[in-house]
């Protein structure tokens, strides 16, 4: 996978086989990893459009992905992000697909890709919070 990151102009960092493996049943030909990957090494993520529609249709996403963001500054242990998103969830009387489909969105621009644990894991807290936290000014600038 390297020579085609290469290829694209995008860069190869130390976690890169983690990378790669959590998109490895996304993709079909090395020529994709650049593209299933590109997310990840691009702080400034572009939300796709249509995922960005299907979020503002959701009234509560913004709330939740606030709710989230504060779940998380609060968390002692990272390994525990994925079940924070269901408690999160419960905690506002949502079920954890109202939250899970708007965290892929902040998280990666996308509404599919890799597994949210595996992108939160990738990401770490730091740069999950940032994200979310940019994604809920997006909705709420549209509200």
């Amino acid at each position: 996978a390297r020579p085609f990151m290469e290829r694209a102009s995008l860069p190869v960092p130390g976690n890169f086989p983690a990378i790669v493996a959590s998109v490895q049943e996304k993709v079909q030909l090395l020529a994709d990893i650049p593209e299933a990957v590109a997310f990840y090494l691009d702080s400034e993520v572009e939300f796709d459009e249509d995922a960005m529609v299907k979020l503002r249709r959701q009234d509560e996403a913004a709330g939740l992905l606030a709710h989230l963001a504060a779940a998380f500054r609060d968390l002692d242990d990272w390994s525990a992000a994925k079940e924070t998103v269901g408690a999160t969830a419960k905690a506002a009387g949502a079920k954890p697909g109202k939250l899970m489909f708007p965290l892929r969105v902040a998280l990666s621009g996308r509404s599919g890709g890799p597994d949210l644990a595996a992108i939160l894991a990738i990401l770490g807290r730091e740069e999950s919070i940032r994200r979310i936290e940019h994604a809920t000014r997006e909705l709420q600038q549209e509200a």
